[in-house]
């Protein structure tokens, strides 16, 4: 339902990895339930199959599958990455393809702003979200 002033929802872009129900998850399901749909329209940058999207996705948001938390950069947990900048090298190259994935879908939807919700994704969404001159 548009707007009563006649002005289309704004187009909010949320980004999450997450392959398992967690604190997060949560608040962003929350979030996305209370959002005034007359004010704002989100865009979910997700994982695909993730089990927690059911609470997230109602009939206004739009979805855009983009991670694969199983491979790359997401799988890295913090006991395991390495302490120098040659270390984490591989970790830094396998950004690459979700960097990529995310940047295609926010040229794609070109949404007003970008809203990460994770660690991982506000490096890897945030980096799209630079390249396309979307706030973050």
């Amino acid at each position: 339902m548009p707007p009563m002033d006649g002005r289309e929802p704004v187009l909010v872009a949320y980004a999450d990895h997450a392959n398992e129900v967690g604190g997060a998850e949560i608040s962003l399901q929350l979030l996305l339930r209370y959002l005034d749909p007359e004010r704002f329209r989100p865009l979910l940058l997700h994982s695909a199959n993730a089990p927690w999207l059911p609470g997230a996705a109602g009939p206004d948001v739009l979805l855009a599958p983009v991670f694969n938390p199983q491979s790359g950069v997401f799988r890295p947990q913090r006991d395991n990455i390495g302490k120098t900048l040659v270390a984490n090298l591989g970790n830094m190259l396998r950004a690459g393809p979700p960097v990529a994935a995310s940047w295609h879908a926010l040229r794609r939807h070109r949404p007003a702003l970008v809203h990460t919700n994770t660690l991982k994704c506000h490096l890897v969404v945030g980096a799209a979200a630079r390249l396309c001159r979307i706030p973050l």
